[in-house]
């Protein structure tokens, strides 16, 4: 792995290194790698951490948000349909809408679990900000 120039901005990235507290991280470039990731290693210590970079964390947060309102909207109108037939008595068929009703509910524990991961790199990531003294 190669460090990049020590003379690079400060200012871009802003994190530190929690291991000494004294080192700031700088993204870390692998070989053949275009770009830089979210490998970060500091300049004092050596310590290499993974931290999430900010669109990542904001494309699982709208990802989430959006794909657990469509499938709670889905899930709510199945529900709907289900309840419907069970109140008036109306034959439809019961295992589709359990099907669909549970495939609902996976997507939404799925949306869920990825807001879940959008936090905690959220806090993942402030958790490496330069302390404001």
């Amino acid at each position: 792995m190669n460090m990049p120039n020590q003379t690079q901005s400060v200012t871009r990235d802003k994190l530190y290194c929690k291991k000494c507290s004294r080192g700031l991280m700088f993204p870390v470039i692998e070989e053949g790698e275009a770009e830089y990731t979210e490998n970060y290693q500091c300049n004092n210590c050596g310590h290499v951490a993974t931290i999430p970079s900010v669109l990542i964390i904001v494309s699982q947060l709208f990802t989430g948000i959006v794909g657990g309102l469509f499938s709670l909207v889905l899930f709510i109108e199945e529900l709907e349909t289900l309840m419907t037939a069970f109140q008036f008595n109306i034959s439809v068929s019961i295992a589709t809408d359990m099907a669909l009703l549970s495939i609902a509910l996976i997507f939404i524990a799925g949306f869920t679990f990825t807001v879940f991961r959008a936090v905690r790199d959220i806090r993942k990531r402030k958790s490496y900000r330069i302390p404001l003294h």
